[in-house]
């Protein structure tokens, strides 16, 4: 993954052969592309089937972004004309802004947060343009609503991601973001925007260690907004003082820097000084050769319960926390002292949760 999102991926200084369980991961749809580039420049590397089917994936992607990009502008205007602000973030805002080319970046659900106050006629307006009920939009304690677009081919779009702001990632007031966002480009110059420098590698950065950054084009995307902050960037709104906010960007930046190889602008030098624990090296690499699949759904968990014990004791071990977001949700004890405690708490309160839920998703 190393520089592969810039316009000229550095090359491969040592053997680039991978085995066949590596091809399988590589393959993956989150990193195929990423993959394509960074392999398609060191010609014999791969075998000649893998070498298609990856660049199969990168122009499937590259058509994805650009529908994307198409619905973005249909749904940006949509809100607009409601007098809704609303802000792009992850996905397609940088895959627009800091990748060589959007299919680079593989497509997700479209990201869309509002002001907590437009939340329900944002909902509203959304569901005109979508089918099916949103998902989520009137359950108690829920900050987000699912909406799929009405679309011959669904598969290209994904859903509609909508956020009843951004407040989980220790944004500030939603109306601050509005007034520090900036454009980003659609197909036609259409406006949509998308979160500030400032506060999206905050948010990326909170994001990746939140879900313990088992995404490789999670940290490229930090790596990404390192390598193209603005002259203006102020490294202070990223984490508004709080220096426990600083630590955890400065950790994410670092991870960026070490497995990555990112190039930080100088504005954002200052939060990859400080190399990341090589534990939390160690977890990520870790995380990033497990099959995507094996995050298993609560549903699965559910049905093993009544089965014989292997299969519950598989789907324990399927949702263990990873040592990354259990030293998060401990409040960033990176230092490693105690991680393996806090994997078993936080396993505990998620088993604890799950059984007041009565077994729900």
């Amino acid at each position: 993954m190393r520089g592969a999102w810039r316009d000229t991926a550095p090359p491969l200084t040592s053997d680039a052969t991978v085995s066949l369980d590596a091809q399988t991961r590589l393959a993956a749809p989150d990193v195929a592309p990423l993959t394509w580039k960074r392999l398609s420049e060191s010609p014999g590397s791969l075998p000649d089937s893998m070498a298609a089917s990856l660049q199969a994936a990168y122009r499937y992607s590259e058509l994805q972004a650009h529908m994307q990009s198409m619905a973005i502008r249909h749904v940006a205007a949509c809100l607009a004309d409601a007098g809704i602000d609303a802000l792009l973030f992850k996905g397609f805002a940088m895959a627009s802004r800091g990748y060589a080319s959007p299919g680079l970046r593989p497509a997700g659900d479209i990201d869309i947060a509002v002001d907590e106050n437009d939340y329900a006629d944002a909902a509203h307006v959304l569901g005109k343009i979508c089918h099916g009920t949103p998902n989520g939009l009137d359950a108690p304690g829920k900050d987000q609503a699912l909406l799929s677009l009405d679309s011959p081919l669904p598969a290209l779009l994904g859903q509609i991601d909508l956020h009843r702001g951004i407040d989980c990632y220790g944004s500030a007031p939603f109306a601050e973001l509005v007034e520090r966002s900036i454009a980003v480009a659609t197909e036609d110059g259409s406006p949509a925007r998308t979160l500030g420098d400032e506060d999206h590698l905050r948010l990326l950065c909170l994001h990746f260690l939140k879900h313990g950054g088992w995404k490789p084009v999670w940290l490229c995307d930090v790596a990404a907004m390192l390598e193209t902050v603005r002259d203006d960037f102020l490294p202070s709104l990223c984490h508004e003082g709080n220096p426990l906010t600083r630590r955890k960007i400065e950790v994410v930046c670092s991870l960026a820097v070490d497995i990555l190889g990112a190039r930080p602008r100088s504005a954002a030098q200052i939060f990859a000084r400080d190399p990341a624990p090589e534990w939390m090296r160690r977890s990520v690499l870790k995380q990033w050769g497990r099959p995507a699949g094996l995050h298993r759904s609560r549903l699965a968990f559910r049905k093993s319960i009544t089965r014989r014990p292997g299969w519950l004791l598989s789907d324990i071990a399927a949702r263990w926390p990873d040592p990354v977001s259990a030293a998060d949700w401990a409040g960033g004890r990176f230092d490693g002292w105690g991680v393996r405690l806090f994997q078993i708490a936080k396993f505990s309160r998620m088993a604890f949760d799950f059984v007041g839920r009565g077994g729900r998703i």
